[in-house]
């Protein structure tokens, strides 16, 4: 976190968080007692919207049967109906195309939500600084059609060593980052988008925002406490995207 710091100032810091908490959405499997099972993001290109997960979030959304935690206070759970799914067990990656015309209208007019598209994903090199916003599961609590859960946001580097303890094989799309500062277990940020962040434009290029420091280049898939986060380059999502 202290090398962020060094590149943003404090308001930056807190309009990067903002950010990033618009984008990251809790999802919950409304099945028998609910549960929570992860975390997801929107994604639109032309006039199509999609939902970026792990693919192994995506089992309980592809039986139709997840609700949203869309809500500013994200007390509120939304159903995002059904839609086509495409995914890829090799690399934990899935993206849902979103199709019930109720539920997009909802979430347009709620206004608390975006949607990334294609000028928010990472081009060329990743730079050093990383950061990740989601909701460790040991923070969630579900109690009938309410939802409180308290966010963490986790600033990194890219890992250094050998990953060990993996569950999947290595990939050439594998992002390994260093566990930095995170305090708790957490399993329950599966899903949510990896940010490659900058200081943004340089000095006299323009108005600094938010969007032009971080762009997403990853999907949060596992973790290793004390060790290290994995995240599948968004490489992959783009593939599975082409075959919706």
């Amino acid at each position: 976190m202290a090398e962020m710091d060094q590149k943003l100032l404090a308001g930056q810091l807190l309009a990067v968080r903002e950010h990033a908490k618009r984008a990251a959405i809790a999802v919950v499997e409304e099945a028998g007692d609910k549960m929570f099972v992860g975390c997801c993001t929107l994604f639109r290109r032309n006039n199509r919207k999609f939902l970026i997960t792990a693919e192994h979030v995506a089992s309980a959304i592809s039986r139709g049967d997840v609700a949203l935690a869309i809500s500013e206070n994200r007390s509120e759970l939304w159903t995002p109906g059904r839609g086509q799914l495409a995914s890829t067990t090799d690399h934990d990656v899935a993206v849902m195309e979103l199709k019930d015309q109720e539920f997009l209208e909802r979430l347009q007019k709620a206004g608390y939500r975006e949607f990334l598209d294609d000028r928010d994903v990472q081009r060329g090199p990743l730079p050093p600084d990383f950061l990740l916003y989601g909701y460790p599961a040991e923070d969630v609590k579900v109690n009938g059609d309410d939802l409180n859960a308290r966010p963490s946001m986790i600033t990194t580097q890219q890992y250094s060593g050998t990953p060990s303890g993996l569950k999947r094989p290595l990939s050439g799309y594998d992002l390994f980052l260093a566990w930095q500062g995170a305090s708790k277990d957490l399993t329950g940020i599966s899903g949510t988008p990896v940010w490659a962040v900058t200081n943004g434009p340089s000095a006299g290029a323009g108005v600094w925002t938010p969007d032009q420091a971080m762009k997403v280049c990853a999907v949060e898939t596992s973790a290793l406490r004390g060790e290290w986060i994995r995240a599948t380059r968004w490489e992959i999502v783009e593939a599975v995207l082409q075959r919706l």
